[in-house]
């Protein structure tokens, strides 16, 4: 294998990894989430917390147009889906 090769794949493979590990991200906060969810329906006395937690950094931005109202979420980007 030529070095420019073995270059090749360890940077793909490094992607990949980097690429694993953002997903293992989302996740568990897709999973925190839904635990969150389930608990509130549940009426679990720690569900405010647990979903405040969960969702803390995600907010829904209107935005008025001609046509009535937009809604664009801003979240932190590793717990984007």
């Amino acid at each position: 294998m030529t070095t420019a090769r073995a270059r090749g794949f360890v940077t793909g493979r490094r992607q990949k990894v980097r690429r694993q590990s953002r997903i293992d991200v989302e996740l568990r906060a897709l999973r925190r989430a839904r635990a969150a969810v389930r608990a509130a329906v549940r009426g679990q006395g720690d569900a405010p917390q647990q979903l405040s937690a969960a969702i803390g950094a995600a907010v829904l931005v209107p935005q008025v147009t001609a046509t009535g109202i937009d809604w664009d979420l801003r979240a932190p980007a590793d717990e984007r889906l």
